[in-house]
């Protein structure tokens, strides 16, 4: 049997997921459009919806940042909040 403390982290940890997902699909969407019209970037806006606090932000953007990575794409924020994707 599970406690409450560990059902809430279960859910939280596939919430946290399901964002993630989302997000990378639209990434990888946008980048492959932009590399259609033959550029070399794109920027981006993220949302934070689903997240509690900025923890779970730095988390789920944490784990964004090493999906790209690992796909051998760079990756900054500029000074107005945007992610920037290099290839």
């Amino acid at each position: 049997m599970i406690n409450a403390e560990q059902a809430h982290q279960m859910a939280q940890m596939r919430n946290r997921d399901l964002w993630v997902n989302d997000e990378i699909n639209k990434i990888f969407k946008l980048i492959e459009e932009s590399a259609k019209k033959g550029l070399h970037e794109c920027k981006i806006n993220i949302t934070f919806k689903g997240a509690e606090d900025l923890y779970e932000v730095s988390t789920m953007l944490c784990m964004i940042a090493n999906i790209l990575e690992d796909n051998g794409f760079e990756h900054y924020v500029t000074l107005e909040g945007e992610l920037v994707i290099q290839w």
